[in-house]
């Protein structure tokens, strides 16, 4: 089994499931940046997931991922894998450096995971229709308490998800 993370060689669906099959490989899950815009886009990347042999997927949040996602406080790039926090003007590229995560990984609020945990089950009955589901993947600021509350992130996704439409996938690395 393979689980490629943002991206597909470049190949086309058919012709990336076309060279699993050849190798012998199966692709149960994979994580991938948050389609621009939604409804059409979000279904057009469903039915290649699909057609890649997809079972569980992970749309990372809009702004998370891309050759940059966004400026710092000194207009400099904030390069891909990296988290920024805003207040601080801290860049940390977890790519690089392991302290991007936890402590350093910016905290969220009860409602900004609220919302999360919606926009997940709205796009979890989604993907339903291609007999995918969607996951989250935690990293270990899922597992710190939210900036106006004593429960994680982790405890509020598990709380406000719908089971059947989203599962968790714990990353223990």
């Amino acid at each position: 089994e393979v689980e490629p993370a943002v991206g597909y060689n470049d190949m086309d669906p058919k012709s990336f499931r076309a060279m699993l099959d050849r190798y012998g490989l199966s692709m149960p899950s994979t994580h991938t940046d948050y389609p621009d815009g939604k409804g059409a886009e979000l279904e057009r990347q469903l039915e290649a997931q699909q057609i890649m042999g997809l079972k569980y997927t992970e749309f990372r949040a809009p702004g998370a991922t891309g050759p940059t996602i966004g400026r710092g406080r000194d207009g400099a790039p904030v390069p891909l894998g990296a988290y920024y926090n805003p207040a601080t003007g801290v860049i940390n590229n977890s790519l690089k450096e392991l302290g991007a995560f936890g402590p350093n990984q910016p905290r969220e609020t009860l409602e900004s995971v609220k919302r999360r945990a919606a926009e997940l089950n709205a796009n979890g009955k989604i993907a339903r229709k291609f007999g995918i589901k969607l996951f989250v993947h935690n990293h270990t600021g899922e597992f710190e308490k939210l900036l106006n509350s004593d429960q994680t992130a982790y405890d509020v996704l598990l709380a406000e998800t719908d089971p059947e439409l989203v599962v968790m996938q714990l990353d223990i690395g």
